[in-house]
Order: structure tokens, then C-alpha cells, then sequence
């Protein structure tokens, strides 16, 4: 009897040894971070869309003077080096990172898009970051576990933001319309030129939502916090259906544009850019 608890106990202390020394090992290997750059030049001609789709990391999207689309890459890793590959399907070119995620390893994509180009932006992350700095495209989409979406976009069709956790913080001008989801997390637009037509809408599960309208512009505003409060400042709406501590509606302007904000529990914020 006392040699099989002896045996027990043995086995027990190497299996703990080997617990042990793998982890030292495994730690190791993740915090000694390799990182690995290049660049790609992409030819520019015929294209109507661009997709980006990375697991970790952050996508930054500028406008240039060139006659090509300039990729800089930037890859962090901690044992298996990430793959970022690029193709053209039809007029889309496909942006793709590959990491995996368990073993640190991001992706940083700098891309720059020629100011002749209107494009349609679709942009996906698993978590990470993207920042936007675009002036004349068609549609942005951008979706997001975890992250954030932040930057300037200028005269566009609309802007679609899907989050499941993060926060958006843009200055707009000229956007045609956007759809703005999030389940937790923050929104913060600030309208730097007058809107006078299409549908914007912004949904909160948990968080709150900052707005600063154009006082030139002309929109029906519907805005209601679940649990938080409504607060309207510096603008100058009429028609005033509902006024009180978790609603608002009413109309700036000749009301003919439409916005409607949804919060479940934070606050909502409208005043004057």
C-alpha cells in the first residue's frame, strides 16, 4: 500500500514539474514578441470596393497623391508568424490577415487609397482598432467584436458601424445616411456640415451616445434612454412632440431628414457643433 501512494505521489510531482516547466516555456515565448514589416503596391485600375478582414490588430485607411494603393504591414508575433495575403476578385481587392489569436500575434495594416478612387470600404475585426480618414467614397461598413472605430470621413453615401463591444468616435461631413449598432460601448459623431436628407439612426445596448449636430441642419430627432436621461442643448428645435427626462422629439429645421437614437441604459447627449 505504501508503494502505490508513493507512486501516486511521484507521479503527481512530475506531472506538476511538467506543468510547470511548460509554462515557464509558454510564457516565455509570449512575451518574447517578433515583429516583421513590408509593403505592397497594388495596382489601382478598375477597382470598386475594398475588404479588409483581420483577427487582431489595427487598420488604418488614409487617402494619398499616388496612382496606386500603398499597404504597409506590420506583424507582431510571439511564436507562429501571422499571413497577410492580398488578391483581386472582379473590381474588389481582398485584404486578408491571418493570426492566431491564443498565441499573440496582431496585425497593423496602413493602407492608402489613391483620392481619385471612391470606394466601397467592408472592414472587419475580431478585436483591434480602425481608423478612418476618407474623403469621397461610396459606402463604409465596418465591423467589430471588440474595438474601436474612430477618424474623419467626407461626402459619402453612408456609414454602417456594427460593435459588439467598443466605441465609435467620428467627425462626419456630407454623409448621405448611417446605421450605428453597438451593444456596450460609447458613440461620439460630431456633423461638421449641415444634414438636410437621408436616415441616420443609432443604436446603445449599454453606454452612452454624444452627438453634435450642424444647427443649420433640417431633421426629425426621436432620441429615448431606457434608463438614463435626454439632454438637448444649443439647438434650436420646434414642434416638440415629447419632451422629458428619458425622450425627445422634435424638429430642427424643416425636419426633413430623420434620426433616431436608442439607448438602453446610459444617457444621450444632443448639442450644437
Amino acid at each position: 500500500m505504501a508503494k502505490v501512494q508513493m507512486t501516486i505521489i511521484k507521479l503527481i510531482l512530475i506531472l506538476l514539474i511538467t506543468v510547470l516547466v511548460l509554462s515557464i516555456v509558454f510564457a516565455f515565448f509570449m512575451l518574447n514578441i517578433n515583429t516583421y514589416t513590408t509593403t505592397m503596391e497594388i495596382s489601382a485600375s478598375h477597382l470598386q470596393s475594398l475588404s479588409v478582414n483581420v483577427k487582431n490588430g489595427v487598420v488604418k485607411i488614409f487617402q494619398w497623391n499616388g496612382s496606386y494603393i500603398l499597404v504597409k504591414v506590420l506583424e507582431k508575433y510571439s511564436i507562429i508568424k501571422p499571413r497577410v495575403i492580398e488578391y483581386t476578385s472582379n473590381s474588389m481587392l481582398i485584404i486578408k490577415a491571418f493570426g492566431i489569436m491564443p498565441l499573440n500575434s496582431q496585425v497593423y495594416l496602413t493602407i492608402y487609397i489613391p483620392k481619385s478612387l471612391h470606394l466601397q470600404y467592408v472592414i472587419s475585426l475580431i478585436n483591434g482598432q480602425v481608423g478612418l480618414n476618407i474623403m469621397n467614397f461610396t459606402s463604409v461598413s465596418v465591423s467589430i467584436a471588440n474595438g474601436k472605430v474612430y477618424g474623419e470621413l467626407e461626402q459619402g453615401r453612408g456609414l454602417t458601424a456594427s460593435m459588439g463591444n467598443g466605441e465609435t468616435s467620428l467627425d462626419i461631413a456630407n454623409i448621405s445616411s448611417f446605421s450605428i449598432h453597438i451593444g456596450n460601448g460609447e458613440v461620439n459623431i460630431d456633423d461638421l456640415s449641415p444634414i438636410t436628407s437621408g436616415i441616420y439612426s443609432v443604436f446603445v445596448g449599454n453606454g452612452n451616445v454624444n452627438i453634435n449636430l450642424n444647427p443649420e441642419s433640417s431633421i426629425f430627432l426621436n432620441a429615448t434612454a431606457g434608463n438614463g436621461i435626454v439632454n438637448v442643448k444649443g439647438l434650436s428645435f420646434k414642434s416638440i412632440t415629447s419632451s422629458s427626462q428619458h425622450q425627445f422629439s422634435g424638429i430642427l429645421g424643416s425636419g426633413e431628414a430623420s434620426m433616431s437614437i436608442t439607448v438602453g441604459n446610459g444617457d444621450v447627449s444632443i448639442s450644437q457643433s
